[in-house]
Order: C-alpha cells, then sequence, then structure tokens
C-alpha cells in the first residue's frame, strides 16, 4: 500500500474533522451576553472573560473539555489530581492576557494590539480541543495511525514539530463551522469583532506566516509560554506538591526585541537578567514533576493499561469502544474520559480492563530498568537499548518476547493482548534553554543555555531518577519478571542485577 504524502494525510483529516465539527456544534448559537463574566479558578483566582470569549467557551468543542483530565488518572497516586483540559484552557487565557500586558508594559509603543491579542487569547481557548480521552494515553495511540505519522514524520511535512492533539486542535480550528462561528456568528453577537481561524490556528502550532512577529507565537507555543507557566503550575497544585515558581517577578523581566541571530531576522520574547532564575524554577518544577507525576510508575502502569486498551481495538476494525471504531486519530475526538471508563459496550477484554482501572487493580511492577539496577560490567548495552526503544514498534517486540519467554515457562496471563506491558518512558527534555533569549545589562542578548549548563540536570535525571518498568498481573509478576530479565540478557545484551526484581517488591 503506498503512504500518504503530507498533503493527502491533511486533507484525510481534515475532511474527517469536518464530520467531527459538524456533528459537534449541530444547532449551536451562540447566546447573547450582555457584560463580561467572571470566572472562579482555585489556580488563578477571579478573572474576567470578554463576551466574545464566553461565545467559544460556550461551544460543545472546549465544554467536552471538562470531561478530559489534564493528567490522566494520576488521580490514582494523588486524589486531589482531578484538573480538567477545561480548567487549563481557562487559565492559559489568563496568563496570555498577563503575558500581553507584560510585554505591552514595556517603554515604547505596545507590541501587541488588541487584533493581535484576541487572536492570542483565541488560541489559548482552543489549544487543546484536539486531546482524546484521557490526554497523552490516548495521544500516544494515534500518533503512531498512518495519516498522523506521516504528519509528524514526513520530512517534507510543515506538521514535523507539532505535538499530536496540536495538529487536530489545528484542524478543528480551521473547520468549516468553526470558521462559521468566528467570521460570522462572533461579529454580530459583539460587536463586529472577528476572528480569523487560520491565524488562531498557526498561533496554536507556532506556524508564524512571518518571522520577524515571532513573539506573536512564543506567548502561547514557545519555550517559556502561557500554556507551560499554567499546566507545570497548576499539576504541582493539583497533586500537592509544594514547587516554587516566581511568575509575578518573570512577568517584570520581559521585552519584545531582536534575538540579534545574523541568519534570522526575528523579533523575539528577551528576559531580562532578573527572570534568569524563575526561568530555572520552571524547568528545575518541570523535571520534578516528571519524576514524581508523569513517570511515577502506578501512573505509567494505569497509562500502560489505557493505551493497550485503545491498540486492542483499533488493531481490529470489527472491535469497538463506547460503540465507535478507533480507525482514524479523529475517532479519539468522539470520546471522553467518562466514555471509556463508564460505558459498558465494549469487547470483553476491553470490559475487564477497564473494570480493573475503574477499581484500582492495576498491574504491578515485574522488572525495573534503570541505570541503577544495570550492571556496571556493559553500560554501553544499556544505552544502546534505551536509544533503540525510542523507535516505533521496538518497545511492542520486546513485549512480544517477554511474552513468548513468559509462556514457555509456563505463565497463563488473563487477556495476553493486554496483560503484560513493556514502559520505557522518554527521558524528561530541555530543549528550552537553546531557544530562549536572555537580555543582558549591557544590552547583550544571549541564550539561555549560555548561562548554564542543562546537560548536568539531564544526565543527573538520566541516572537518578529515569526508570522503565515491565509490568504484569500480581499474580505472574514474579515470573514475568524473571523472564523479561533473561530476554534482555539473551536478546540485547543488557544485563540487569538482582535490583531490578528487589525494587518491585514481589511477594515472597
Amino acid at each position: 500500500m503506498t503512504e500518504l504524502t503530507p498533503p493527502q494525510a491533511e486533507a484525510q483529516l481534515s475532511e474527517e474533522v469536518e464530520q467531527y465539527a459538524e456533528l459537534m456544534l449541530a444547532g449551536y448559537e451562540p447566546n447573547p451576553v450582555r457584560d463580561r463574566k467572571i470566572i472562579q479558578d482555585g489556580l488563578t483566582g477571579s478573572s474576567r472573560f470578554d463576551q466574545w470569549e464566553i461565545a467559544i467557551i460556550d461551544t460543545p468543542i472546549v465544554q467536552r473539555l471538562r470531561h478530559i483530565h489534564q493528567t490522566g488518572l494520576s488521580d490514582t497516586v494523588y486524589p486531589s489530581a482531578n484538573a480538567t483540559r477545561f480548567a487549563h484552557s481557562l487559565g492559559v487565557c489568563v496568563t496570555a492576557k498577563r503575558f500581553i500586558e507584560a510585554l505591552n508594559s514595556q517603554p515604547g509603543k505596545p507590541c501587541l494590539h488588541e487584533d493581535d491579542a484576541r487572536h492570542i487569547r483565541a488560541a489559548a481557548l482552543l489549544h487543546d480541543c484536539g486531546h482524546g480521552p484521557f490526554s497523552h494515553a490516548s495521544e500516544d495511540a494515534y500518533r503512531r495511525m498512518a495519516a498522523m505519522r506521516v504528519l509528524l514524520e514526513h520530512a517534507e511535512s510543515q506538521y514535523k514539530h507539532c505535538k499530536p492533539h496540536e495538529i487536530l486542535s489545528a484542524l478543528i480550528v480551521r473547520s468549516g463551522p468553526m470558521r462559521e462561528l468566528l467570521t460570522v456568528a462572533l461579529p454580530k453577537l459583539c460587536e463586529g469583532i472577528a476572528l480569523d481561524p487560520t491565524r488562531i490556528a498557526s498561533i496554536i502550532l507556532q506556524l508564524p506566516d512571518t518571522d520577524s512577529r515571532a513573539y506573536v507565537y512564543q506567548v502561547i507555543n514557545g519555550p517559556f509560554d502561557a500554556d507551560k507557566l499554567d499546566y507545570v503550575s497548576r499539576d504541582s497544585h493539583a497533586t500537592g506538591l509544594q514547587m516554587a515558581l516566581e511568575i509575578d517577578r518573570l512577568f517584570y523581566t520581559l521585552h519584545v526585541g531582536d534575538n540579534k541571530d545574523p541568519e534570522r531576522d526575528q523579533r523575539v520574547i528577551l528576559v531580562s537578567t532578573g527572570g534568569v532564575h524563575c526561568l530555572e524554577q520552571i524547568l528545575f518544577n518541570k523535571m520534578l514533576l516528571t519524576a514524581a507525576l508523569y513517570h511515577h510508575h502506578k501512573v505509567r502502569a494505569t497509562e500502560c493499561v489505557l493505551r493497550g486498551v485503545f491498540d486492542y481495538v483499533s488493531r481490529n476494525g470489527s472491535r469497538r469502544l463506547c460503540g465507535r471504531r478507533l480507525r482514524s486519530p479523529v475517532d479519539f475526538l468522539y470520546l471522553t474520559d467518562t466514555d471509556v471508563l463508564a460505558h459498558g459496550n465494549h469487547p470483553a477484554k476491553v470490559q475487564r480492563a477497564i473494570s480493573r482501572v475503574r477499581r484500582r487493580q492495576l498491574p504491578k511492577r515485574a522488572l525495573v530498568v534503570s541505570a541503577e539496577t544495570a550492571e556496571p560490567g556493559d553500560p554501553i548495552a544499556y544505552l544502546e537499548f534505551i536509544e533503540r526503544m525510542k523507535e516505533p514498534g521496538e518497545q511492542d517486540a520486546v513485549k512480544e518476547r517477554v511474552l513468548e519467554a513468559a509462556r514457555a515457562q509456563g505463565v497463563e496471563c488473563e487477556d495476553p493482548e493486554m496483560g503484560i506491558w513493556v514502559d520505557l518512558p522518554k527521558n524528561v527534555s530541555f530543549s528550552e534553554p537553546s531557544q530562549t533569549y536572555i537580555l543582558r545589562e549591557n544590552g547583550q542578548v544571549i541564550q539561555l543555555d549560555e548561562l548554564f549548563s542543562i546537560e548536568n540536570w539531564l544526565d543527573a535525571y538520566k541516572h537518578f531518577f529515569w526508570r522503565g518498568h515491565v509490568f504484569a498481573p500480581a499474580a505472574v509478576r514474579r515470573e514475568v519478571g524473571k523472564a523479561a530479565r533473561r530476554v534482555l540478557k539473551e536478546e540485547y545484551g543488557v544485563e540487569l542485577s538482582e535490583l531490578a526484581e528487589t525494587l518491585c517488591k514481589h511477594d515472597p
């Protein structure tokens, strides 16, 4: 079968998104709003939203985000971690407004005019509308589907640096029904205010129409943007993980200026040296959140079950989840967390897996793969293995080999398609320092990574915090762990110490 070209893949997804938007917005008409509204949030406090913002917030496409959790099912570990993509989207809009006010408060003419501000705030409200159920758990499943894979991996694709949910969000914004809302319905409702869907989509994707005004796009999608500031603060607040983050001080240090790059004539967001320690706080908190929340083994075990459910349904067109086939990334937009957990119209194996998630009967650690558990004799083999596992399909191949080895030992695992998982998450990444520009007291503009080396942080995380796991049902996890350990040694040259099993706290 001939692989799709990027234009063909985009056209296919656009057509499916068009049908989705038509269904979601059928019969929706913005209600007249006499005045701005105040919305209270536990993190950002009381914030005022304009009439046109309320019209966007009230759309079924945005209201759906009330039922998509910000961090999947992390409340299985942190009971209060139940923030939603809806609350996050409003929070990003509030933070973006503060960004705009901070940049415009600098001496000279305002760099962001009212039209810029409206499009940035609209992008904030709509930037996550492409998320599927349980946020990144479903994103990991549909990023491997044919059309999305072409857009993400093809050398000629304009989307190759974007995230899958951002692509879907942009396609939703550019769809016919949303275009009708933004260009026809809003002007009638809100004193002639009209928004350009193409421009909003470009801000979501950080695809500027001109490099000279890159700062307009960096408010929502930049190295230190409103999205990052909200999710780092919100995830910390929701979990109870205490982290210092001086956002107020950071806003006082923002400027717009030339990046001083002779090869690219760009005006970008600059941070004065007084805000550098605030940027360090954000990076440090991101690393701590990754270790304590995003890579927590219970959170990862839950996500493995969910990814197993999505993959199991999508691999066979006759299977359905909530009565819907999962043949395309767009199919995930019709589902919410509530649908998946509450609906009974699932294949029997899927229903059993979801029931276990609801009851928190999660798979257990069978083996820990880390620098700490790797035998020190041949660190090169371990590092090469970790790099190899980043390639598509490699972790699935290890899973199949572990299943075969476990079966050879007589291990009977219920629902083998979903009962054993190999989970080797990506190491925490810090691309921000090389993309952030610092304005020094002498007027010199430098990159943040010229002030401190982030490599030491990455090395520390890789050697002391990063862990991969093999998960299995509690009854067979000891046997699965031994089988996995043997597979890694014999087939990949990775020898793990006894600690790899000891850390799993197997029952005696």
